[in-house]
């Protein structure tokens, strides 16, 4: 009688009765697929921070996936496998909007026929919609699977341990993400457990019904209570070693370190990481070693930097794609067709020039997000010497990107072809620029962190206080870092106690690398209304020419304006630089390290362009490392004669020495002297090479000692490279004196170590 007079009740009571009983029904199978959704999602976070794995199209369609098959997944009074059926057909119905499918129709009259036409028709969804059938069975299945307990607390232990593992074995930060999988296995055992209550003491469930605010205020109090001081806690260095750490020192082996931040504080950073092109740039800062592997080779018509991505978000500790970024829309890529350009800023003011490249990779065990090249792809010519196999490449008109599916290292290319368009605009133009015409279009590049130090603010305005244009306070700019900080791999992080990246180098560490100077130079644009983007990738690489007119000596670079050639680009060369946006001229590189300069071009109909050479965004001359000392005001006419005279008798000198050596190699050719070296050559040549190379630097070079004693002497000055000139005084011992010739490999082995000295000295 009362369940009569309860329905009863109901259907007269109206609408808003009939709604609370459907939100209500079966609330406990909602609950479990709502939160098995934000547990399989901290998932897709971590794949998305994996640079080498998923594409952020990739990401966003399967986060569409699981949202959707959740919401068709609670509507009420439908069947199982009806729902399943609507979640398949809702995933291909977006995908196709996602793809831009177009039908195509065909005459069925045979079975190919019909095979063509599933093939034309579903093919054009591919590749996301794999991802998205994935994402949906995942679903499927862990909805089925966290309905008991156990099995519940299995799932998340296990998954804590997977986020641990990948979090201390690599340069990603995976704590929130651990955090939220452990809420929401605590949400699915309350929500099991008050599910197993109402099933077997339905009376008391009814009870507890009659006061649901106290209920549930209980429960987020106690889950506040688990949560929230674990959360909150200050991070500390860790009191004890961790068992698998403790196993390493103990056998005596180093633990590879990750450069990671905590309040300004380096975990370990004792140099054990290796210079190469980094995979997560969120949190910048600890130290690394060289590593002088080749990655690729590249044979260009100009040199230039190698660009790969960029990243528009600062975070206070390093940079992140900004929202704008990551839901941006990417194209497919053509081979030979133009590249999509970036419809939001006008760019019709700027000068380029088109350079060609081809990059051939040398390591089969790199595979990155990105294909290489030089400022601004324009387009893509061959992948593995053919014009097609694009299908995994996209193209990021935002970032100026090619972006490579890298969901396997073996399909990343060996080889391909790409022409840009570097710009070469003149600082003069780019005074002219003006100030931006609408600067709330830049939003997203001239974001800084609330709590930026003001003294970061300060410092940038008092560089810049007599630039009288934004290009004139961005050159006082990089003139400052480049002149006022120390370039190092190994910079005093102890000193720093900032909770800010930028505002710990600028005012407590004082030295760094590029990651160090880049970053500051496009904060402190930001905050003098200077759009900027953080840009990381590759220099130029080292060019090794042997020039017959410089006798048994290799000589780097060339003598070519546009520095062609064959460049071999090493993990050591990874890079980081910015780029600052100029109304008219768009995106203009600028290079603030301290020792480093972009590579420069002077087009040949425009010889007169006295900004090109000089102004780091159009390229400081190749191979300038350090600012040129002002000239002596006082007397501008002395000064002048002295370089005229100084050029007078450089370039007689040099024509001098050249008929000499041209003379002697006449006369060579005459007696039949070979040119090429053989190893017991090579190793006696590579050594004068590095005693250039310490000639160099201002360290004394005696004649009157011995290749022992120079070596011993050299040792005292550079410990850390005790080992290399151990090994390099002994395979020019035995080219030099010994009756056994040297090998190939010994050859090989000593041209490594002059170029490890070559860069660390």
């Amino acid at each position: 009688m009362d369940e009569a007079n309860t329905q009863a009740q109901n259907s007269t009571s109206g609408g808003r009765v009939s709604l609370r009983v459907l939100l209500t029904q079966d609330w406990h199978r909602k609950l479990t697929c709502l939160f098995t959704v934000l547990f399989l999602l901290q998932f897709v976070s971590w794949f998305a921070a994996e640079e080498n794995m998923w594409w952020p199209e990739t990401v966003a369609m399967v986060q569409v996936s699981l949202w959707i098959s959740f919401a068709i997944d609670i509507i009420p009074g439908v069947n199982m496998w009806l729902r399943r059926c609507v979640q398949l057909w809702a995933l291909i119905i977006v995908n196709g909007i996602y793809s831009g499918y177009e039908p195509v129709m065909y005459k069925l009259h045979s079975r190919q026929d019909f095979g063509n036409w599933v093939y034309d028709n579903f093919w054009q969804l591919h590749p996301y919609i794999w991802f998205s059938l994935g994402a949906w069975a995942v679903y499927w299945a862990t909805s089925w699977w966290l309905k008991s307990r156990w099995r519940i607390g299995i799932t998340v232990i296990l998954s804590v341990l997977v986020f641990a593992v990948r979090d201390s074995f690599s340069t990603l930060h995976l704590w929130e993400e651990t955090a939220l999988v452990i809420f929401c296995g605590l949400m699915l055992l309350v929500i099991s457990h008050f599910a197993e209550v109402k099933r077997k003491n339905p009376y008391g469930w009814a009870y507890l019904m009659e006061y649901p605010a106290t209920l549930i205020a209980t429960i987020l109090l106690l889950l506040g209570i688990t949560m929230i001081p674990g959360t909150a806690m200050p991070t500390i260095r860790p009191i004890l070693t961790d068992p698998y750490t403790a196993y390493k020192q103990w056998k005596g082996e180093e633990v590879p370190a990750y450069g990671k931040t905590i309040a300004g504080l380096t975990i370990g950073s004792s140099a054990n990481s290796s210079s190469g092109y980094s995979r997560d740039d969120s949190s910048l800062g600890g130290s690394f070693t060289f590593d002088y592997s080749p990655v690729f080779s590249v044979d260009t018509s100009h040199r230039a930097y190698m660009r790969g991505e960029t990243r528009s978000y600062y975070n206070g500790n390093g940079w992140e794609m900004s929202d704008g970024d990551k839901q941006a829309v990417n194209g497919p890529v053509v081979p030979g067709n133009p590249l999509a350009k970036d419809q939001r800023f006008n760019v019709s003011k700027l000068k380029t020039v088109t350079v060609k490249q081809t990059v051939e990779r040398l390591n089969e065990d790199d595979a990155y997000p990105v294909l290489f090249g030089a400022y601004a792809v324009n387009k893509v010519g061959t992948i593995n010497n053919e014009t097609s196999g694009a299908e995994r490449l996209r193209w990021a008109p935002r970032q100026m990107e090619l972006r490579w599916n890298n969901s396997r290292r073996d399909n990343y290319p060996t080889s391909y072809t790409i022409e840009s368009e570097m710009p070469v605009s003149t600082g003069d133009e780019l005074r002219s620029a003006g100030a931006l015409p609408n600067p709330a279009q830049f939003s997203e590049y001239l974001q800084l962190p609330r709590d930026l130090p003001q003294r970061v603010r300060q410092m940038a305005q008092q560089i810049t206080a007599t630039g009288a244009t934004p290009y004139d306070k961005a050159m006082l700019l990089v003139q400052y870092l480049q002149t006022s900080f120390p370039y190092t791999n190994e910079p005093p992080t102890e000193l720093g106690k900032s909770g800010d990246f930028v505002d710990r180098f600028l005012f407590e560490i004082k030295e760094g690398y590029c990651d160090y100077f880049s970053s500051a130079m496009a904060v402190m644009s930001r905050t003098l209304g200077i759009p900027s983007r953080w840009v990381k990738g590759y220099t130029a690489g080292q060019q090794d020419i042997q020039d017959p007119s410089f006798g048994e000596f290799p000589v780097d670079g060339t003598d070519d304006g546009t520095g062609s050639g064959l460049y071999t680009v090493r993990n050591s060369d990874a890079h980081s630089w910015v780029e600052l946006y100029f109304p008219g001229y768009g995106w203009i590189p600028f290079e603030a390290t301290s020792g480093f300069a972009l590579p420069a071009f002077t087009p040949a109909s425009e010889t007169a362009l006295p900004d090109l050479a000089a102004d780091p965004v159009d390229g400081t001359a190749a191979g300038e490392t350090e600012a040129t000392p002002a000239a002596n005001k006082g007397n501008p006419y002395l000064v002048a004669a002295i370089v005229a005279a100084v050029v007078l008798l450089t370039g007689a000198a040099g024509w001098w020495y050249r008929k000499k050596i041209l003379v002697w190699a006449k006369k060579s050719r005459l007696l039949g002297v070979k040119r090429s070296y053989n190893p017991d050559q090579r190793i006696v040549s590579e050594y004068a090479r590095m005693l250039k190379v310490y000639r160099r630097r201002g360290v004394p070079i005696h004649e009157y000692e011995t290749a022992r004693e120079t070596i011993e002497r050299l040792k005292r000055k550079d410990v850390w490279l005790s080992k290399d000139l151990d090994d390099l005084l002994t395979l020019f011992e035995k080219a030099k004196y010994s009756p056994r010739r040297v090998t190939d490999e010994e050859s090989g082995r000593a041209i490594r170590i002059v170029d490890k000295l070559k860069k660390a000295t």
